[in-house]
């Protein structure tokens, strides 16, 4: 039981934080222009959040897609990226379940 806690924390640390927090890491060392493409840092589940609302806020006259432009996103695409998060999480949580779940099976059909 708690291996399986450990793999969702340690799933949900890496898809939510560490990945975006070492995707931004790795721009900046390229001498990308961080301060244009991730307005308020790394692009971490609260950070999209955080974007999210400022768009909400005060919402451009048109939306974009475009990675230059980040604060011209439409909402609903960020709160799906917010999603992806949760959602490869879950998955990596349910993959180690039926890992172990396996093991276990062919354990007993193994004897």
């Amino acid at each position: 039981m708690h291996q399986r806690r450990f793999v969702s924390i340690l799933a949900f640390l890496l898809v939510g934080y560490a990945s975006p927090y070492f995707e931004y890491k790795a721009h900046a060392e390229k001498g990308v222009d961080v301060a244009l493409l991730y307005p308020l840092g790394p692009e971490t589940m609260g950070n999209l959040s955080d974007l999210r609302a400022a768009i909400e806020a005060d919402p451009p006259e048109e939306f974009s897609f475009s990675l230059g432009r980040p604060l011209e996103s439409p909402p609903n695409w960020l709160l799906y990226r917010i999603h992806t998060s949760i959602a490869l999480s879950l998955l990596a949580v349910l993959s180690a379940f039926l890992l172990w779940s396996g093991r276990q099976s062919f354990a007993k059909l193994m004897g």
